[in-house]
């Protein structure tokens, strides 16, 4: 990995620059905020996430850096790194043995049939979106993106839903200590452009996502709920009691409709849930509170 925006800029990521033992064992350049993966956790990464690569793949690199997970790859495969860094580049080049193209892995031109992407990219939000952008458009369906990131490229849900409309996630911690001085978390995540748009590890996105759009009664009811009584349950009876103790299921929805159109039914599903439950059903599609005080 490399990226050359100045620590003094994002005091966040480091505690300080690191020894003159960690300069020389090419761990990091501080003049250009370079810090690359250690070749045992790049080839243990390799070895957990891609071990079922062969010689009809072609893997990208994306911001290869010194080389460690083209070295990683098993030497079978198809791989080919991209670096901006022209110096870095020739480094990766006589580390590897392998094609090294210099320049902006978000617009250069690359071959076509890739089928898979993995390393290690700058920890700046903006360029993690640019990556993934075009991992997902030169991936084929099925194709797999395993990127190391700040564990705060997931912090707000509406950024991980929107990774979640393009690809399926599967998200792990990893230490921090992979890179000295780290003060952040990491985590490694794999994106597959597939249709089943699965998330596994990241936990309440979509939920958070759908509460928020409903409206301003409904989510203070789901943030304090009643007392002994659910949330969702007491948001169904606040409702129908509002609708005058009997509706139907439309009325119901429509009392409790989300500001926008959302990509799931979540919160349509909790509520049948709750009418089934704990609600009398009188007629098709219409339900009653069972007393007043339900």
């Amino acid at each position: 990995m490399s990226f050359t925006h100045s620590t003094a800029r994002n005091p966040l990521l480091f505690e300080a620059f690191p020894s003159e033992e960690q300069q020389k064992n090419g761990l990091h350049n501080p003049e250009l905020s370079q810090w690359f993966t250690p070749e045992w956790a790049a080839e243990s990464l390799v070895a957990r996430y891609f071990a079922d690569l062969d010689a009809s793949d072609l893997v990208i690199e994306p911001s290869c850096g010194l080389g460690s997970f083209l070295k990683a790859i098993p030497e079978s495969v198809p791989v080919i790194g991209v670096e901006i860094d022209p110096d870095l580049a020739d480094r990766a080049r006589a580390n590897t043995n392998r094609e090294i193209l210099t320049g902006d892995f978000t617009t250069i031109p690359l071959p076509p049939d890739v089928t898979a992407v993995i390393g290690n990219p700058p920890f700046v939000v903006p360029v993690i979106e640019r990556f993934l952008h075009r991992s997902h458009h030169i991936l084929p369906t099925d194709g797999r993106c395993g990127l190391l990131l700040p564990a705060y490229a997931f912090q707000t849900f509406g950024r991980v839903n929107r990774w979640n409309e393009k690809w399926s996630l599967r998200a792990d911690m990893i230490p921090r200590g992979l890179f000295p001085n780290l003060r952040l978390p990491l985590a490694f995540c794999m994106f597959t452009k597939d249709t089943r748009r699965s998330i596994v590890g990241l936990v309440l996105y979509a939920e958070a996502a759908m509460i928020g759009n409903l409206s301003q009664q409904s989510r203070e009811i789901l943030q304090h709920g009643r007392p002994r009584t659910g949330v969702w349950r007491a948001l169904v009876a606040e409702t129908l009691d509002l609708l005058g103790g009997r509706a139907t299921l439309d009325q119901i929805y429509r009392s409790i409709e989300p500001r926008r159109p959302t990509a799931t039914a979540f919160w349509k599903e909790k509520v049948r849930q709750q009418l089934q439950q704990h609600f009398l059903h009188c007629g098709p599609g219409e339900w009653a509170l069972c007393n007043p005080a339900a």
